[in-house]
């Protein structure tokens, strides 16, 4: 009798269970209205969920329980197919993040800015077609997009932004000349990436932009360059590189704290043999900018500059197993 007991206890228990979930999956929104106006719609059927409106569509929201779950986040875990209507300029911060199965997003003609983690850990997302008219990616926007191999930058972008496609899955990509800035660590971890074209304006690369991008083997610095961040390269494949002509310092992002293990540019670059330094100009290199570098590495260095440059390189970490000779 007690054993009968239990066997309908149980029974009734895991019914509940399921009625309780069932309505609760009955009593999500399958439209509404997000912050900014705009109409949202989710099809359970195809998957399909699509915004209508004008100017900025989503939600200012900041996950991980810091501010209100926009609603039609209760679709995050299904969400297959993403619309983005015609008349939308901007994706409001974290509108999308988190949506695990999202495999594709259609983005309108309108469309001028994706702010932070907009679409950050879209683990399923494989491509994206930007608009022609895309101004700004912001940081964040794409972290952690793991599947993510194929896109295409129009030529009206300008901004790239901190981390903005850290932990995708790219493997080419060319940055149109009309990108002025790339934040830190944009590219930090893409290890599938074996080839990147860099704009041919570009003032800066961040720190950690290409670091443990195992596969990356070659890429040409822009002689518009003047400053490198450290770690820009760290556990990178580069083979060789040229630093050209205009650098003029190895440089740590103020605030961040300095680390001989993983600060230096060329840290754990274990294919790296020759670094060229063309430029006559360098003047600042932050403390541990060499540290690690492969005492395989052979740097080489203007004649005119070859003392004093390999007094600063010294002072800057680099081991005196690595040579230092004259072009």
């Amino acid at each position: 009798m007690k054993v009968l007991r239990k066997t309908l206890v149980s029974v009734l228990f895991f019914m509940c269970i399921c009625i309780g979930t069932s309505a609760e999956a009955k009593e999500k929104p399958t439209s509404g209205t997000d912050v900014y106006g705009n109409t949202w719609t989710y099809d359970t059927t195809t998957k399909t969920m699509a915004f209508l409106g004008n100017g900025k569509v989503g939600a200012d929201y900041i996950p991980a329980g810091h501010g209100y779950s926009p609603e039609w986040h209760c679709w995050n875990k299904e969400v297959e197919h993403l619309i983005i209507g015609d008349g939308i300029t901007a994706i409001g911060r974290s509108s999308f993040c988190d949506f695990w199965k999202l495999q594709s997003v259609k983005l309108p003609q309108s469309l001028e800015l994706i702010e932070d983690r907009a679409f950050s850990t879209c683990m399923e997302l494989r491509g994206l077609e930007f608009p022609d008219s895309m101004v700004e990616i912001g940081d964040y926007a794409f972290w952690g997009c793991e599947k993510l191999q194929k896109i295409t930058l129009p030529s009206t972008l300008t901004k790239i932004g901190k981390s903005a496609f850290e932990d995708t899955g790219i493997k080419e990509l060319i940055i149109p000349n009309s990108v002025k800035s790339i934040g830190n660590d944009a590219f930090l971890g893409c290890t599938k990436l074996e080839k990147i074209t860099l704009p041919s304006g570009l003032k800066k690369i961040g720190d950690g932009t290409f670091y443990n991008c195992k596969r990356l083997t070659k890429i040409d610095i822009p002689e518009s360059v003047t400053q490198i961040g450290v770690s820009a390269f760290a556990f990178s494949g580069i083979k060789k590189l040229i630093i050209p002509k205009n650098v003029e310092k190895f440089y740590r992002t103020k605030g961040e704290l300095a680390s001989k293990n993983y600060d230096g540019l060329f840290v754990k670059c274990k294919s790296l043999r020759t670094v060229t330094i063309q430029s006559k100009k360098l003047k600042t290199l932050c403390k541990y900018s060499l540290s690690k570098t492969s005492k395989k590495t052979t740097i080489r260095v203007p004649k005119s500059k070859l003392k004093t440059y390999k007094k600063m390189f010294r002072k800057a970490g680099l081991s005196k197993k690595v040579k230092v000779r004259s072009i």
